[in-house]
């Protein structure tokens, strides 16, 4: 067996277990969140709290912004799924989105999680890094995540979660957006998205604070 490696880059998987005290000044972050902050420590997640953590995802708006953003870029570009470019086709899409998205979150942050025993939260690296280190960090967690133990690995949570979702989009996708072709170009373009997406949180509080919404 293959031992695991402590995290060499990301901060520390500080840990608010019941029980355990916490530091003078520390910030616990809230449980169901999804990203934790530099200086922030981590509540532990067990089964059901990363079950909850991924419906929350579905019903706090997160998940229908981004839809209506990646059916946006669909519908300009028409990509997959092809309904069309009609104003119907965009409802379409967007209803599209918001399933696709729904399953990668439950699979994903939640299924998968608890299955490979790993923490479904993105730990921002924060300004104490370069630019070019933190954009790399941020899209790489793709590939890599934490265990439970705060350990590195495969993120073998997000990977298979969805691609199972990609391969979910098949009964209400159009006759030209299925096929194995189009499962794995969906499964692309959700792993790229996702990438984005940690960018966009890796550099969120810097953008804030530089419009003076955040102190800090």
């Amino acid at each position: 067996m293959i031992a695991e490696n402590v995290l060499p880059e990301a901060p520390e998987p500080a840990a608010a277990a019941a029980g355990q005290p916490i530091g003078h000044g520390s910030a616990v972050a809230p449980r169901y969140t999804l990203y934790i902050n530099p200086g922030q420590m981590a509540q532990p997640l067990d089964a059901n709290q990363k079950m909850g953590l991924a419906a929350l995802q579905i019903v706090n708006g997160n998940i229908f912004a981004t839809s209506l953003l990646s059916a946006g870029w669909s519908q300009l570009i028409n990509s997959d799924p092809k309904y069309g470019t009609d104003r119907g086709a965009f409802g379409q899409r967007y209803g599209a989105a918001i399933l696709r998205e729904s399953s990668q979150s439950l699979l994903a942050g939640g299924v998968m999680a608890v299955v490979f025993h790993d923490d479904p939260r993105y730990y921002v690296l924060g300004d104490g890094h370069g630019v070019a280190h933190r954009t790399w960090y941020a899209v790489t967690r793709v590939f890599v995540t934490r265990s439970d133990a705060g350990t590195e690995r495969a993120n073998l949570p997000l990977l298979v979660g969805y691609l199972g979702a990609a391969a979910l989009t098949q009964p209400y996708y159009p006759e030209p957006s299925r096929g194995a072709g189009k499962v794995f170009s969906t499964y692309g373009a959700s792993l790229g998205g996702s990438a984005l997406g940690y960018a966009f949180h890796e550099f969120l509080g810097d953008g804030l604070r530089l419009t003076h919404i955040k102190r800090d």
